[in-house]
Order: C-alpha cells, then sequence, then structure tokens
C-alpha cells in the first residue's frame, strides 16, 4: 500500500476525489487547512 500526500485547492477537490474513485482507490482522508 502507498501513501500518496497532496494539497489540492478546495475548489478543485470535489473532481480529484471523484479521479481517485475512477482510478480504483479504495478511500481517501480529506482535512482542511489554513495558513
Amino acid at each position: 500500500m502507498m501513501m500518496i500526500r497532496s494539497i489540492i485547492r478546495p475548489e478543485k477537490a470535489d473532481a480529484v476525489l471523484a479521479a481517485l474513485m475512477e482510478a480504483g482507490f479504495p478511500g481517501v482522508t480529506k482535512t482542511s487547512v489554513v495558513g
């Protein structure tokens, strides 16, 4: 198993999550950050 960390703009998050699910990724952890 691999861990991939990325920083994604909030307006792109839904599209990225949908693409990951289509590609077969079983799940993600999403955390909001400020700063």
